[in-house]
């Protein structure tokens, strides 16, 4: 697979740089995910990376991997993701990287590059001021983790693409500082410094330990052991765990940062249950029975949960389903209820539904069903259920231009702030969007 990367200038975006840098070829479309508890197809070609062992399946033990296809910066104030060109159908195509600011809610395209089906990203700096991106182009996609070598992105100060991790095994690690890399295969997690290129060792863990959530200090490892199903909290380089949690068949872990609970299913998979478990997400035990529409089952579904207010966001648990179901469910237990349905547009399914600004803004990715590209960008107050959508555009670069920026209004229209000096701006439209 050929990397081909061109910088855009910030704010006016121009052709800076290129580079390209080789690595292996081949990829797991999109739309090829098997379903939880399956394994990926392994090409006998595999190379060196075929000595790795091979990931278990996250889908298997989590609601919610760590995928790295959203990085939030600023407190949640920016967010990042990577969508193809439209048209673009190749397992490896032509795309931007994107930064949304979520209080103006407006977009601009920050790098050309060729990108995989299956890409994730990671920052570097606070505040951030470079990113990397991970390729999984043999990984079971969503899960942000796999064999790939990192491409890093400097758009801050002098602009430069470098390469910033060597080929190897990774996976896509939530931390209290945002999400870092783990590498499977020295089974450590190293703080990279793309400035100076310094790395410093911040942990290390047992063989196949899957890593979930690093806490800087107190110094604390939170990680999967799948071999015994148990969940394991480790703290202060102690190889000794301090607590476990061992899974029950039927069971699955989800994560909000560093807390952990369970989903499991009940009425005949009719019911989602989410299971606030005392010393790893509460000081209290405590229920969510979410009733799901009919067509929906609990084990083919995914759930991310805000454990402080009780509300749920619930899509499906790999990106096969989610193509099948296009819906995301937000749950609100304090009412108990279902407080909104999104449904997506014909030809578009969520890719992504997730908390940003430590729970008070939903952030959901809609993607293209034909290339998968990024469609759409909807941010919903959590506390106010107010909604607002920015369409994302997706045609070739036009040198001086930023992206479109388009304001929403939804149920309960919003004061649209103050309108900032754009390039080429696109007048502002509004549009309720679907039940």
């Amino acid at each position: 697979m050929n990397w081909t990367v061109r910088l855009l200038c910030v704010p006016v975006l121009g052709w800076m740089t290129m580079l390209k840098a080789e690595s292996d070829d081949g990829a797991l479309p999109r739309g090829k995910t098997p379903a939880p508890g399956h394994k990926p197809p392994v090409s006998e070609a595999a190379g060196p990376a075929a000595a790795t062992p091979e990931p278990a399946d996250c889908t298997s033990y989590i609601a919610n991997p760590e995928s790295g296809e959203l990085y939030f910066a600023q407190d949640g104030k920016l967010v990042y993701f990577l969508s193809r060109q439209a048209g673009e159908t190749a397992p490896e195509g032509k795309g931007f990287l994107y930064e949304v600011d979520l209080e103006n809610l407006r977009s601009k395209r920050i790098v050309s590059l060729k990108i995989g089906d299956n890409a994730a990203l990671v920052g570097h700096g606070q505040p951030l001021e470079a990113m990397t991106v991970l390729d999984f182009h043999r990984a079971r996609v969503g899960c942000g983790e796999g064999s790939s070598a990192g491409i890093g992105i400097k758009w801050i100060g002098k602009q430069k693409i470098i390469k910033s991790y060597p080929q190897g095994s990774y996976k896509i690690v939530a931390s209290d500082k945002g999400p870092i890399v783990a590498d499977m295969e020295l089974s450590n997690i190293k703080l990279l410094d793309l400035n100076t290129f310094q790395k410093r060792t911040l942990t290390s863990f047992p063989a196949r330990f899957y890593p979930l959530f690093l806490r800087s200090a107190p110094l604390q490892l939170i990680g999967f052991k799948p071999e015994q199903d148990e969940l394991v909290r480790l703290d202060d380089h102690d190889p000794e765990p301090s607590a476990v949690l061992k899974l029950k068949k039927g069971m699955r872990l989800v994560q909000d940062q560093d807390q952990f609970g369970i989903v499991t299913s009940g009425d005949a998979g009719r019911i989602l249950q989410v299971k606030q478990i005392k010393g790893w997400s509460g000081d209290a035990f405590r229920g969510i029975d979410i009733r799901l529409p009919d067509g929906v089952l609990a084990d083919r579904v995914g759930v991310n949960v805000d454990f402080r207010t009780g509300i749920c966001l619930v899509q499906g648990a790999n990106p096969d389903l989610r193509r099948e179901m296009r819906q995301v469910l937000i749950y609100n237990s304090a009412k108990g209820q279902m407080d909104k349905i999104l449904k997506a547009p014909e030809g578009q399914y969520f890719s992504q539904a997730v908390f940003g600004q430590r729970g008070r803004k939903i952030v959901v990715l809609s993607r293209s069903l034909l290339d998968d590209g990024v469609q759409s960008i909807r941010v919903g107050d959590a506390a106010t259920g107010e909604w607002r959508e920015l369409p994302i555009v997706r045609d070739g670069e036009k040198s001086g231009e930023k992206a479109s920026t388009v304001e929403v209004s939804a149920e309960k229209p919003t004061e649209k702030p103050a309108p900032e000096k754009v390039e080429k701006a696109v007048p502002a439209a509004t549009k309720k969007l679907p039940d």
